[in-house]
């Protein structure tokens, strides 16, 4: 590692991580570990606010569970932090995964809305892009407003481009979960749970007709 990176926090090289480690088994902590520094307890403190607490305390249950894919940890969670009113932000490549994921979560239990990343359709010379292949903007400000406006209590990234989510977490009122990730190079891998509930969901409705 470069010592003369301008960097404070080095964890992502640590090769103790003792941190992880079971509790009361730790042992020594590097001399630069951000678990020795004295404004640790004061972060701790803020999980005493009770929304916060409460989205602490459904995370660290919902986390528990390794046999569970994203989305049934996502139902998880959100039941846990007794959300009933779910908002999907999707991209236009992964609409069809999102009305599977929509038609899921009420078979769940919840209420969901659920808003295009084209919603609009406005060209991308409004925020001074030049665009010669004519495809309308995305919008993730619109999609996170819409979503504020009926309360959703959380919201759902499917397939947002990088940005495009950072600026719908930004906007959005609520807690926001990233269920998938876009990825242009490689599959977008938590899909492939709720691809394979579309074919169970398929099949039992043939065998109802």
């Amino acid at each position: 590692m470069n010592k003369n990176m301008a960097e404070e926090f080095f964890c992502a090289y640590c090769g103790v991580r003792n941190c992880a480690k079971k509790l009361g088994q730790e042992g020594d902590y590097p001399s630069s570990c951000p678990s020795l520094r004295p404004e640790l307890e004061g972060y701790l403190e803020e999980y005493k606010d009770p929304e916060t607490l409460k989205l602490a305390q459904a995370a660290a249950i919902s986390s528990m569970d390794h046999t569970e894919s994203r989305v049934q940890q996502t139902v998880r969670f959100a039941r846990n932090c007794g959300f009933t009113k779910l908002g999907i932000a999707f991209c236009i490549s992964l609409a069809d995964t999102a009305g599977i994921l929509a038609r899921y979560l009420r078979e769940q239990g919840f209420t969901v809305e659920s808003v295009i990343c084209k919603v609009g359709h406005y060209d991308r010379k409004c925020i001074g892009v030049e665009d010669t292949r004519e495809k309308p903007m995305c919008n993730p400000i619109a999609q996170a407003e819409y979503l504020n406006g009926v309360g959703t209590e959380l919201n759902l990234i499917v397939g947002l481009c990088v940005g495009h989510d950072a600026l719908f977490s930004h906007y959005s009122h609520s807690p926001v979960v990233t269920l998938i990730a876009k990825d242009h190079a490689f599959h977008n891998a938590p899909e492939l749970f709720l691809q394979q509930w579309a074919q169970k969901e398929k099949a039992a409705h043939r065998k109802k007709s």
